[in-house]
């Protein structure tokens, strides 16, 4: 059957989505994606998309269907008949979905992140599980990836810089940094055309956010300090409050522990000030204030601050991982390594419920420190960690390494 005929024997919901279809961002696409890019119920979007693969305009594996050049081409062509779908409609509806679940899956997998307001939405929100907010990102990114280009160019710039920020918590988790490079530069100049200081303020945090994961460290700093002044400009508090605690986080890794006190200790404050900022915010800030303590060598403040989130009830398994890592580094800055020790156990019972790839990477350096006296174990824990980093492109795998190399040198 030619693809003119094929089309000419389809109903003309059928002929409607399949002209739709052309428009998805990503090669593949489920049945959820079809329903909201049409604007049909599940079971509705079900049957058309049946019947488009019953007719060869279509194929369907795994769950998920996909549109052969051939027949994209087609579709793009039969975009010309007489009625036309409105296409600008069913793009904003796609982006739209696409924002809300990846926003969803971003919040499974980091509870305790912050976004910007989501524009609203008709549809449920989907509820995932960390594992299958991580297995729905690997399967989307190249939709999302380009779905950013295509509101971009189809003059959507906040669903563009929104769609940025929904998928961040993926990109850090799994140190996709080329993609996050590429869409955050989409998402700030689009930002940045449409005068949006929100968007602005959003993309120069995720930019800062970045550099300081490629461990450029005083670049990262200046971008941070852009960030603030946007924020501040906004007057939005929560915004302000992330990028500070951001900020800190490069401080402790530059070594300077009493400005990243100074930036956590504001956050702290702002957050029992400001009606509009979120105990999640503040338990960030805390879990901070233990990490400069840290860089500072003050075992007990960092114990403090880490233990107020141990007994935080609403602290997310994530956090709580933090904490005990943290508390478990406080206790061998003790001379208290049977303490260390018990925390790095209770640490291990978390990481299976967490996302994060290098959670048993953190655990194992820790370890390393623990076993320092017996050398076997401690270029054991070296090496799982080493091995962790690398896989994930982490900038401390070349300092794990030069670890190594001491312990295997003469």
């Amino acid at each position: 059957m030619t693809m003119t005929r094929a089309y000419t024997a389809l109903d003309p919901a059928a002929r409607t989505l399949h002209q739709l279809l052309a428009l998805f961002p990503g090669k593949t696409f489920t049945v959820e994606a079809a329903a909201a890019l049409a604007d049909l119920s599940r079971i509705q979007a079900q049957e058309v998309l049946d019947h488009l693969v019953g007719h060869h305009l279509l194929t369907h594996t795994a769950g998920r269907y996909r549109q052969r050049p051939r027949a994209r081409a087609h579709a793009l062509s039969a975009s010309l008949d007489v009625p036309a779908p409105d296409t600008g409609s069913a793009l904003h509806r796609i982006l739209t979905w696409y924002l809300h679940t990846a926003s969803a899956g971003s919040t499974a997998l980091d509870p305790h992140r912050w976004h910007s307001e989501l524009p609203p939405t008709p549809q449920p929100t989907r509820v995932f599980s960390s594992n299958h907010a991580m297995l729905w990102f690997a399967e989307e990114l190249d939709a999302l990836r380009m779905g950013m280009r295509l509101a971009a160019d189809t003059g959507h710039p906040r669903l563009c810089w929104q769609l940025h920020e929904a998928t961040l918590a993926y990109l850090r988790l799994y140190r996709s940094f080329t993609v996050w490079q590429q869409t955050v530069t989409w998402a700030r100049g689009t930002a940045r055309a449409a005068a949006d200081t929100v968007g602005q303020a959003v993309t120069a945090t995720s930019q800062a956010t970045l550099t300081r994961a490629l461990g450029h460290t005083e670049y990262a700093a200046q971008e941070y300090a852009h960030a603030l002044e946007l924020w501040d400009a906004t007057g939005h508090m929560p915004g302000y409050v992330n990028t500070l605690i951001e900020y800190g986080h490069l401080e402790v890794r530059a070594g300077r522990g009493g400005r990243a006190r100074l930036k956590f200790t504001e956050a702290v404050e702002l957050c029992r000030t400001d009606p509009d900022t979120s105990m999640d915010l503040e338990l960030r800030a805390r879990a901070g204030l233990g990490q400069a303590a840290l860089d500072m060598g003050e075992a007990t403040d960092a114990l403090a601050c880490f233990r107020d989130i141990i007994e935080a009830s609403s602290a997310a398994p994530g956090l709580r991982l933090r904490a005990l890592t943290g508390m478990a580094t406080a206790h061998l800055l003790r001379a208290d390594p049977v303490a260390a020790a018990h925390a790095l156990q209770r640490a291990d019972l978390l990481i299976p419920l967490v996302s994060d790839p290098v959670a048993s990477a953190d655990t194992d350096l820790i370890r390393a420190h623990l076993h320092a006296e017996d050398p076997v174990l401690h270029r054991a824990h070296l090496v799982r960690a080493y091995t962790v980093l690398r896989s994930v492109g982490d900038p401390r795998a070349n300092a794990v390494q030069a670890q190594r190399n001491t312990l295997q040198a003469p």
